[in-house]
């Protein structure tokens, strides 16, 4: 059975008004018209889909059913049309980003509200996840683009995968990574100017999506790993590893742009060496083989130029 998808828009247009020459007017067609369009999609429905009660239109329960099958479909076709007769260079529509949880929290949301307003039809779906899910999610078309702090584990990782052949990625900001306590644990353990084994001896702290930055940042100050270490809060998230070096509970490695403002209130102490502190960077990453659209390269530019402004060391 065949049916005539402009019947439809305008049994969706009778139902939504409950008048035929409301809806007439809105097609601005002849209410003849309608009402012959409607009694033909009853013929080939085989059902009455309304009845006239003291001059007003009563949809029976099966317009009602058919209703909520053909108004979202029709609404979301009319919205793609609206957007297929904008200038193809014009931003527009949804933009799935996949991100690590820190970088969903500190940087994405604002800049995504910068963003719209400059294109405000442009509207955002954001996901947090582990860099080795986000490549996933990336590979399955769930995320158009992703932005990721890539470990040095990490990038050895994907290098044996052979990732690099699959993904394009862009350093888009560097920071660093510290090591900091609060300043009630570093008086109390004389963390001045700690040598390796002073520190190794201590309480830490470490997010398990990221426990091997703590192993990177001995390895960068001392040219050691450190085995053995003294993990006094293991948690999944860095605001709750955050929480807990703030409360003083001990040390632990993280992003200087998420402790800035606490290191300048002096509620954190950064443990340094002489030598510089670890590179962190983060990178936008997508698809080889998929062309970017006009929407991700404007976002992907605009983000970019965005997190340059927080490109610093403390």
């Amino acid at each position: 059975m065949k049916i005539d998808f402009n019947r439809l828009k305008i049994f969706t247009l009778v139902f939504m008004n409950g008048s035929i020459s409301k809806a007439a007017q809105t097609l601005e067609i002849s209410q003849p018209a309608v009402s012959q369009h409607i009694k033909k999609l009853e013929q080939e429905l085989r059902i009455p889909l309304f009845t006239r009660t003291n001059r007003r239109l009563v949809p029976t329960p099966a317009a009602i059913r058919l209703y909520q099958r053909t108004s979202p479909f029709i609404a979301e076709l009319e919205n793609e049309v609206k957007h297929i007769r904008r200038p193809l260079d014009t931003p527009y529509g949804l933009l799935k980003i996949g991100t690590s949880p820190v970088l969903g929290e500190h940087f994405l949301p604002a800049i995504c509200n910068l963003f719209r307003f400059r294109f405000p039809t442009v509207t955002f779906d954001i996901s947090c996840h582990t860099h080795q899910q986000l490549l996933s999610e990336l590979a399955l078309g769930k995320c158009d683009l992703i932005l990721t702090d890539v470990s040095i584990s990490q990038q050895r990782a994907d290098r044996k995968k052979r990732n690099v052949h699959t993904y394009r990625s862009k350093k888009v900001m560097s920071s660093e990574m510290v090591l900091v306590c609060s300043e009630s644990y570093a008086k109390r353990n004389k963390l001045e100017d700690p040598s390796y084994n002073h520190l190794r001896d201590k309480d830490f702290l470490a997010n398990r999506a990221s426990e091997e930055q703590l192993f990177h940042w001995f390895h960068h100050h001392y040219k050691q790993f450190p085995y053995g270490l003294n993990y006094v809060l293991t948690c999944d998230t860095p605001q709750t590893m955050l929480s807990g070096i703030l409360s003083g509970l001990g040390l632990g490695v993280m992003p200087a742009y998420m402790v800035r403002e606490y290191i300048t209130a002096n509620r954190l102490v950064v443990i340094s060496q002489n030598t510089s502190q670890e590179p962190h960077h983060i990178y936008l990453v997508g698809l080889k083989k998929r062309t970017a659209t006009r929407t991700e390269s404007s976002f992907s530019a605009f983000l970019e130029k965005e997190l340059q402004k927080h490109s610093s060391s403390l």
